[in-house]
Formats: C-alpha cells, sequence, structure tokens
C-alpha cells in the first residue's frame, strides 16, 4: 500500500492530521519527519500545523507522537494531545477518561461532552523572569519563560492585536538568553480579572512551525501561569486561578491551583486545559506524493 490514510482535526483553531498506527495503517518503517513536511505542506498536502500519530503504550492506554511542519518532534503539544484524545475515544481506542503517553511523560485525558476535551498538563515549570526583555515602540517589554511541556516565553504587550508577530516572534525565538533550542514566543495582555476568573488574549510564535499558528494549547498554558505568579507577587491573595486565554482560532480555557513549597516559594500543581475539538475531514497521503481527500 503506498498510501497512508489520516483524518484531519482542529483544536481551537489549530489544525492537525492524524495517523492512526492503531488501525493497521501501513507505517512500519515510516520516515515521520519526512512524512509530516509532505503532510503539512500546503501545496502537497494539507497545510497543519502539525502530524499526530497515534500508537500504542506499554506505559498509558495510547501514545502520542507529534511533528512540526519542519520535522522536529517536539516533547508535548497542548492541543494535538486534545485532538488525540478526541479521536481515540472515537475510534473506541480509549475510553471517556484515558492515560496518554507523550514525551513530556504520561498525560491524563477526559472527554466531556460531545466534542470538549480536558487535559491534565501537569506542573509548569518556571524558568525566568525577564524585565524589559525587548522594546515594544520605546516602552520596555516583560517576559516569563515557563516550560509547559515544552518552553514558552510569554511577552506582557499593551496591544497583541498590533505585534508583527512573525518578524518578531522569529528573532526573539532565537535570542541567546532562551538557550541553545530557543523557545515559542507568546505575546499576551490581560484582558479582565475579577473574582477569581481573568481572561488573557493571546497570540504564538511556534518553533517548528516557524510562523504564527491560530492557537497554542502550551502556550496558553504558560501564559495563564504567568499571569497567575505576576498576580500572586503583585499581593492577590487567591489561590485558584481560571484563565480564559482568547486565540485567534477561539478560546481555551486553563485551570490551575497555586501553592507553597517547602522553601516559602510560590508553586503551582497541575495545570488543565480545556476546549472543543471538531472534525474537518479525511484523506490518504501518498508516499513520495501528494494528499487526496
Amino acid at each position: 500500500m503506498d498510501r497512508i490514510p489520516y483524518v484531519k482535526l482542529v483544536g481551537a483553531g489549530n489544525d492537525f492530521v492524524l495517523v492512526d498506527a492503531l488501525q493497521g495503517a501501513p507505517t512500519k518503517g515510516t520516515d515521520w519527519a519526512a512524512l509530516a513536511r509532505g503532510l503539512c505542506d500546503p501545496r502537497r498536502g494539507e497545510g497543519t500545523d502539525g502530524l499526530l500519530v497515534l500508537g500504542p503504550s506499554r506505559r498509558a492506554d495510547v501514545r502520542m507522537r507529534v511533528f512540526n511542519p519542519d520535522g522536529s518532534e517536539p516533547a508535548m503539544c497542548g492541543n494535538g494531545i486534545r485532538c488525540l484524545a478526541w479521536y481515540a475515544h472515537k475510534s473506541r481506542a480509549a475510553g471517556a477518561s484515558m492515560t496518554i503517553e507523550t514525551g513530556a511523560g504520561v498525560k491524563r485525558a477526559r472527554i466531556r461532552g460531545a466534542h470538549r476535551v480536558r487535559v491534565d498538563m501537569g506542573i509548569p515549570v518556571f524558568r525566568r523572569r525577564f524585565d524589559g526583555f525587548f522594546r515594544e515602540r520605546g516602552r520596555p517589554v516583560d517576559a516569563d519563560l515557563i516550560d509547559a511541556g515544552v518552553p514558552h516565553l510569554v511577552c506582557w504587550v499593551r496591544d497583541v492585536s498590533r505585534v508583527p508577530v512573525g518578524p518578531l516572534g522569529r528573532r526573539l525565538r532565537q535570542d541567546r538568553r532562551l538557550g541553545r533550542a530557543g523557545a515559542n514566543v507568546d505575546f499576551a495582555r490581560v484582558v479582565a480579572s475579577r473574582a477569581g476568573r481573568s481572561t488573557l488574549t493571546m497570540r504564538t510564535y511556534e518553533r517548528g512551525v516557524e510562523g504564527e499558528t491560530q492557537a497554542c494549547g502550551t502556550g496558553s498554558v504558560a501564559a495563564a501561569a504567568a499571569f497567575a505568579r505576576r498576580a500572586l507577587r503583585d499581593g492577590v491573595r487567591r489561590r485558584r486561578f481560571t484563565v480564559a486565554v482568547r486565540v485567534p482560532g477561539g478560546v481555551l480555557r486553563v485551570e490551575l491551583t497555586a501553592r507553597r513549597s517547602t522553601v516559602g516559594r510560590t508553586a503551582f500543581g497541575p495545570a488543565f486545559l480545556e476546549g472543543e475539538v471538531l472534525p474537518v475531514s479525511t484523506g490518504a497521503h501518498r508516499l513520495n506524493g501528494r494528499s487526496a481527500r
């Protein structure tokens, strides 16, 4: 067989092609990096944000591998794992509550209703706070470097809509202060915050995609965690945070709880990411060729 069947799914504007290696797809010996470059190419494939591979696991109910359009393989993808969880349940590979092996460890996901998926994303790790990481129209922009399964630089800007995400994100993503591998770059702003519920607006430049995407799950977790940490430093007394993150493709919900660490500093428990997943289409990709629906 010279075709690999796939399903196209969208999670809050992030679109993916998913290959089901549990259902007899001809995946033995597949060069997944090359397949991702073909499937995600807008001319030869679907032009999506990434390739998801659903496979067996000895540590969890199923395993997820994710590949960027450039063929690189990140450890984690927040909207990707939500899409894969929805499909795994729909295809009866897993129940409504499942565990998923990823490059960032085993994650728990739960199907909530027909099209909503909630994932325990683990504990976000704070790497560094930057005062005046760069300047926006002459004003210093503060930022937080956070690991939410993959590294994110969350930049707090005055007007998200006016940020030149492509060129600025490309420059910041490779800044030497972020380490050799760089980081994804999120441009965020607090829209509202009251009674334990807050709203952020955010746009993201994703490494591996090397451009702006319509949504980013790990970026939403990173932005929510960075916001909560700054709020606590500013004297906010609450410990539970529910944050709606508005991205170009929709809205993602993040929940997290602050707790005191043994050294007296504020740390967080696991962050939960929830949002909608929708199926779009099915197709088959000809190896070394084009996709056909």
